[in-house]
């Protein structure tokens, strides 16, 4: 533990500095390190046991907020070269997000709409062919992809940006919910 005083660096255990007796510690943790959660630029910094602050992450509200793990997939960056080759490799972590009724029912809407978008490019990919028409597989493949794309983007109100084993750092929260957390500082 360093001493605030003189800097000298003492033992966890000392409760007072060797070199000028100041008290090191009153036996109560900082914010900072008593906290779960942490903000880092415009990141959210967390472990997956970590428990949230009852608020909103997308909107900062506090009414009707509800906390669900989401099961979210982290694949780095040099695992896209690994594609090149046929191989890939990701992690899935069940992530706490907490989200109010409007931002979860807006979820809801989007992962419907995916749902219907990839379901109507199936079926008229397969109506297409049944009937000979070129023009009507290619527009259902289009659906097709469209849905599988707008569900990768908009599917998760928060990605995670890095996993470094122990903590994670998640994009997506508001500036406004981050400005309520203890700065990252380990």
């Amino acid at each position: 533990m360093k001493c605030p005083k003189c800097g000298l660096v003492n033992f966890k255990s000392s409760s007072n500095c060797k070199r000028c007796k100041q008290v090191l510690h009153s036996g109560t943790k900082s914010a900072a390190e008593d906290a779960e959660a942490w903000r880092d630029s415009n990141h959210l910094v967390l472990r997956s046991d970590s428990s949230l602050p009852d608020r909103c992450m997308k909107c900062n509200s506090s009414a009707d907020v509800t906390h669900k793990s989401h099961k979210l997939a982290y694949l780095p960056k040099h695992n896209l070269l690994l594609l090149l080759v046929g191989f890939i490799h990701y992690k899935t972590m069940m992530v706490p997000l907490g989200l109010c009724e409007q931002h979860d029912s807006g979820r809801k809407k989007n992962l419907v709409t995916m749902a219907v978008l990839i379901i109507l490019g199936l079926s008229g990919f397969f109506a297409g062919y049944g009937v000979d028409s070129m023009v009507l597989m290619f527009s259902s493949f289009g659906a097709f992809a469209g849905g599988m794309i707008f569900g990768t983007i908009q599917g998760s109100p928060v990605a995670i940006e890095k996993f470094d084993g122990r903590y994670m750092w998640l994009k997506g929260p508001s500036k406004e919910y981050l400005a309520g957390l203890p700065a990252w500082t380990k």
